[in-house]
């Protein structure tokens, strides 16, 4: 829940404060107003509650730009910056994994991506080596106002059974629940840098005094720090040195005619251009090329421009084709057609289960140690062969659970073939829920269907 009545109030506040700041300090000689611009690294400095490694989190670089007011306390080289600043900071995490099994997570990655208004107030102290140039350091309060951002999700798998999928989350939520983002939370910025005439850079860190982000079911508290370095511009002061004073009488130069003429044509020239790009249709799809996003190929509106796709490459675009990651023909609608296999049982018919959870088709450690015994009969004896017919329980429709059946029975195939036994000795069926092992209407007995039958048997 966003505590939208807290964050209208800190703001009042900081806005309050630097009013104060601006009246107080407008009766000195030397105050300062500019913009300033800065990048550098933002990461994780701590997950409350999480025995995480802190390692396994990646920094982003961030850059940012703002406001910044400078007034003096005195002639002891003392005075208070304050600045607004737009930053964009967040975190990378991702896993690789170099080997594993079929549809297990290959790769896998989540990414922040957020944006922050930074208002802070520090007191500087200026240590001056002549008129123009000097050494400063400075301390003070931070606050982080989230404005808004994106996570993006990204996962891949092993095998060819389970398709990669990504994410992208831009509603981002504001609370202290779990998935949500403190809309403020404060800091403390230490910075150090020289300056010279209205020229200043420096370096900054910026340290969190509370948590930003809530993440996960047991509510682990992130904490956000940040690197980098700055610098800034002194659009105008209230004082100015005499040389500048002198130089401000001595009118400039004015440009002649003919420079303006050119740098007016050659304007007109760039927005001619500019128009003719956003209006190119070089497919004639009746999509512009600056929204097309295949330009070559006549596409629709509703792909971006592309054309429609054809995922599981059968021909059927994804349109039309009722099983769109699964190759099948046209006269099935784009579904695969399961025929019954022929009768392999006999009496010296070897039998296995393998038991799936619902909706899934990932083996678990008993699946993976029944297919090892099965890799283990082949190798000792040539002559058998094994079928795996994949059965599901009532829940979804026919063409689904024929799929999903198929896809369990594809599962073994495939791990047993990747201890190098001959695929012509493995047959795959599917049954769906035709076949049940249990009562199809018995909710507590669903786990019997949800299976794939192993025969071993001898070839003739």
């Amino acid at each position: 829940m966003s505590k939208l009545p807290y964050f209208k109030t800190n703001v009042k506040k900081i806005f309050l404060l630097t009013l104060i700041l601006f009246q107080i300090a407008g009766i000195k000689a030397q105050n300062s107003f500019g913009i300033m611009a800065g990048a550098g690294k933002s990461s994780l400095s701590r997950i409350q509650g999480s025995k995480d490694d802190i390692s396994n989190y990646s920094s982003r670089p961030f850059f940012g730009g703002g406001l910044v007011a400078r007034f003096p306390l005195g002639s002891n080289g003392f005075s208070l910056s304050t600045a607004a600043n737009f930053t964009k900071k967040g975190y990378e995490y991702r896993i690789k994994h170099a080997t594993g099994a079929n549809n297990t997570i290959k790769d896998s990655s989540f990414v922040q991506s957020l944006n922050y208004v930074d208002v802070s107030l520090l007191l500087l102290k200026k240590f001056s080596f002549d008129e123009r140039t000097g050494f400063f350091i400075g301390a003070g309060p931070a606050m982080n106002i989230f404005i808004s951002g994106k996570e993006e999700i990204s996962k891949s798998y092993f095998g060819s059974t389970l398709p990669s999928a990504e994410t992208i989350k831009s509603d981002l939520k504001t609370g202290s629940s779990a998935g949500e983002y403190k809309r403020i939370f404060p800091s403390l910025n230490m910075i150090a840098g020289f300056e010279y005439n209205r020229i200043s850079i420096w370096l900054n860190y910026n340290l969190p005094l509370d948590y930003y982000y809530v993440a996960g079911r047991l509510n682990y508290q992130y904490s956000m720090k940040t690197f980098g370095v700055g610098i800034g511009y002194a659009l105008f002061s209230g004082k100015k040195p005499e040389k500048e004073k002198k130089e401000k009488k001595e009118p400039k130069e004015k440009k002649e005619p003919k420079e303006k003429k050119e740098k007016k044509e050659k304007q007109e020239a760039a927005d001619d251009k500019v128009k003719k790009d956003l209006l190119t249709d070089t497919d004639g799809d009746g999509i512009t090329d600056v929204n097309d996003k295949c330009p070559g190929h006549k596409g629709i509106a509703k792909y971006g421009g592309c054309p429609v796709p054809d995922a599981d490459g059968d021909g059927i675009n994804d349109d039309d084709d009722k099983c769109p990651m699964v190759e099948g023909p046209l006269s099935n609608s784009g579904c695969p057609i399961f025929g019954d296999p022929s009768n392999t049982v006999s009496k010296d018919t070897i039998h296995y289960t393998i038991y799936f959870e619902p909706g899934r088709s990932e083996l678990k450690t008993e699946g993976y140690n029944i297919l090892s015994e099965v890799v283990r009969l082949l190798k000792a004896n040539p002559k058998l062969a094994v079928q795996f017919n994949g059965h599901t329980d009532n829940v979804g429709s026919v063409e689904a659970n024929s799929i999903r059946a198929f896809g369990r029975a594809m599962v073994c195939v495939d791990y047993v073939a990747s201890f190098f036994i001959n695929r012509k000795r493995l047959t795959a069926a599917a049954f769906g829920n035709k076949k049940p092992a249990a009562d199809l209407n018995d909710p507590l007995l669903q786990w019997k269907n949800r299976r794939v039958e192993v025969l071993i048997f001898e070839k003739e």
